[in-house]
């Protein structure tokens, strides 16, 4: 998220550069952009006025890196208006767009730190209306997907590319509303509530409460494939590999039959998606 710099709650960290410029002045900050006393700083800004605004310039105290570029309505630096831009550590580009009177306003991207635009989003009068993201592939850098939203309709189009550019799929739909998508790559995969710690735990149990009827045949790895929804339900769920073993049947009825799962997620937003999920049974005598 962009580092907003917070309102001055004393004028006594302002300090006025008399030796070379009689209109500039320099401002110090903690690691959060708050004001603070030279000695304590992180970040150092350098402003002056540029005709009708304020423009502040903030850097790394360390390296001297540039770290933000900021306009206001004057050195007080209470409101926003004007170009904004950040950077990262390497010196490329993170974030850059505009304020008015202190509201986001217009065209705002966020940017990879290899420059590649990963978030594209049109604001009024600080208001989001709509944003389109992206995802890349790696190491070709080619787009992977892109998706774009219209907060004010809430609808939406997604569209998928394979690594040559050529777009594989693509979905209209209104946000809100059951889609008939089911993903096969996510950002984040659907997972067992509790993490793997909690998934072993309950895939011993399973089996515990079985033991006796397994028989050579049953060790191994069993692949389990099935959809986690929005809300976590599963359906679908097959045994892709060791199919008609009783580790497979144990493997699916514990998947029917267990908790919700967390959803997998594509751009922040909750999806469904195929998961697979492996269910192991070792044998004790190797």
């Amino acid at each position: 998220m962009i580092k907003k710099i917070f309102l001055i709650t004393s004028l006594n960290v302002l300090f006025q550069l008399t030796a070379f410029c009689q209109n500039q002045y320099v401002y110090y900050f903690d690691k959060d952009f708050n004001l603070i006393e030279q000695s304590k700083s992180i970040f150092y800004g350098v402003g002056m006025y540029e005709n009708d605004l304020f423009g502040l310039k903030v850097y790394n105290s360390l390296n001297k890196n540039l770290v933000m570029l900021e306009h206001f309505k004057d050195s007080s630096l209470q409101i926003g208006d004007g170009l904004f831009a950040s950077y990262y550590d390497n010196k490329a580009k993170e974030w850059e767009g505009n304020y008015s009177l202190g509201k986001q306003d217009g065209l705002w991207k966020k940017f990879d730190k290899h420059g590649r635009t990963i978030d594209s989003s049109i604001y009024h009068n600080g208001e989001k209306i709509m944003q389109a993201t992206f995802r890349y592939y790696f190491p070709n850098a080619g787009i992977e997907f892109l998706s774009i939203d219209s907060l004010k309709t809430g609808k939406a189009t997604e569209i998928v590319f394979d690594e040559n550019g050529k777009i594989v799929l693509r979905t209209n739909f209104k946000e809100n509303e059951d889609s008939d998508i089911v993903f096969t790559k996510v950002e984040i995969e659907a997972a067992f509530p509790g993490g793997p710690v909690s998934w072993q735990r309950y895939v011993t149990k399973a089996i515990q409460s079985q033991i006796d009827q397994f028989t050579k045949s049953d060790y191994g790895t069993c692949l389990v494939r099935f959809i986690v929804d929005k809300t976590g339900k599963v359906s679908d769920v097959e045994a892709a590999t060791m199919k008609g073993t009783k580790l497979a049947k144990i493997a699916v009825d514990a998947i029917k039959n267990g908790p919700n799962w967390i959803p997998a997620q594509v751009n922040g937003r909750y999806v469904r998606a195929y998961r697979i999920q492996p269910f192991t049974l070792l044998n004790p005598n190797e």
